[in-house]
């Protein structure tokens, strides 16, 4: 299972936003430049203006019909 957290700071212009990522087998932490399309995302998010999903093979079944 694993779970993935972006945060984005957009009031400082210089930040850089963190990608978080908790597997069963560790944690890391990875540094990241959001495009616009991700800052949206993560607006969209904050609003909750997004899917919620049962599983992940939800998600990604969601993802592929989409395609």
């Amino acid at each position: 299972m694993a779970t993935i957290t972006l945060s984005y700071d957009e009031e400082n212009a210089g930040a850089r936003g963190i990608l978080d990522v908790v597997l069963s087998t560790g944690f890391f932490k990875q540094e990241y430049e959001p495009n616009e399309e991700t800052l949206e995302a993560i607006r969209e998010l904050r609003e909750g203006n997004c899917k919620s999903y049962g599983s992940f093979d939800e998600m990604i079944n969601d993802i592929l019909n989409e395609a």
